[in-house]
């Protein structure tokens, strides 16, 4: 309502169009995201930038299917143009079925065009985007270690592996393991997160030594995850907690850890609050199903009907179709469904 109103005051501005549109896909409301996105054609000064607006709202048009004028029009764009558009398609659980068909007409173009301009990043979204609905078909190259931590912490591949490569990749470079926090805080690897409390701590202050507004608190994050690693949980709920929502754009994000702590402390109505604020900017990631599903129970158990069976839905739209890993969870989901009529 509020972007519509900014629209409204200025049709010449871009940027009221993008939020708009980024909601109304989270919302799987398809055709207002398509109508803003041919707003976006318009006002959009990089000409690839625009077509890549255009060729989103032909695929939206015909969503949750995949048309022939969307496989069509996104077989013009660039690779990197089509990663943005996967990328936007991504957060909608309700479009997973057209995101998976997009995967395999990407991946055959891929195959057809292995020197495809950007192969890599364009491959890395790909497998991100498969693991999205719940299927693991690689954890090697392109994928980065954070991938693969992800991965691990959704129950889509095992955890040993992932952490053999992390306990590497703190010898080598430390930096690069900090999204393992989670992995290395369940496993009670307090030696290994010192390790990374004094890296992250190091990072914090180069941050603030470049202006009064910098602010980073990567540290506190990483001694958040070394309280619950000794098995305080008060401790570390409080340093979680004092995250500003921000983190959750970087490593390590703290927002799957804390909606849990929260819910094991029996403080339902603050992880309802938390993960309402948390999960919008949240739905391009793995961890989305888990942390839909912990909304879902949160939701059952205030005896919030609706909201339980809208998150309920969700989680088996986004991972119904996935590998036999995750159907304990879509299950799951299907029980809270029923239970919710």
């Amino acid at each position: 309502r509020d972007f519509r109103q900014a629209i409204a005051l200025d049709s010449m501005l871009l940027v009221p169009y993008v939020h708009a549109r980024s909601l109304a896909l989270r919302a799987a409301r398809f055709r207002d995201a398509a109508g803003y996105a041919r707003e976006m054609v318009r006002l959009s000064p990089v000409p690839k930038q625009a077509e890549s607006y255009r060729v989103l709202a032909t695929v939206l048009d015909s969503a949750p299917r995949f048309s022939a004028a969307a496989r069509a029009a996104l077989d013009t764009l660039p690779a990197r143009y089509v990663a943005l558009v996967m990328q936007e398609i991504g957060v909608v659980p309700e479009a997973t079925s057209l995101s998976q068909l997009l995967v395999v007409n990407q991946l055959q173009r891929l195959s057809l065009t292995p020197t495809l301009a950007d192969s890599a990043a364009f491959g890395r979204a790909l497998l991100l985007l498969q693991a999205q609905g719940g299927k693991v078909v690689s954890t090697g190259s392109p994928l980065v270690l954070a991938d693969r931590v992800q991965f691990a912490l959704a129950g889509l591949v095992p955890v040993p592996p992932v952490r053999a490569e992390v306990s590497e990749m703190l010898l080598r470079q430390p930096i690069a393991a900090s999204s393992a926090l989670p992995l290395l805080s369940a496993a009670r690897d307090t030696a290994a997160i010192r390790i990374l409390v004094r890296v992250l701590d190091s990072v914090d202050v180069a941050v603030r030594a470049q202006g009064p507004r910098a602010v980073s608190q990567r540290g506190r994050a990483a001694r958040g995850y070394l309280a619950l690693a000794r098995g305080d949980s008060a401790e570390a709920l409080r340093d979680l907690l004092s995250l500003p929502m921000a983190m959750c754009e970087g490593a390590p994000c703290a927002v799957f850890t804390t909606a849990r702590l929260l819910v094991r402390a029996g403080r339902d109505a603050d992880a309802a609050r938390f993960l309402d604020r948390a999960l919008p900017s949240n739905m391009s990631s793995a961890l989305t199903p888990p942390l839909m599903m912990l909304r879902a129970e949160v939701a059952e158990r205030m005896s919030d009907r609706a909201t339980a069976r809208h998150w309920y839905q969700r989680v088996v739209a986004q991972w119904g179709r996935g590998a036999t890993t995750v159907q304990p969870v879509v299950q799951a989901a299907q029980a809270g469904l029923t239970r919710m009529k």
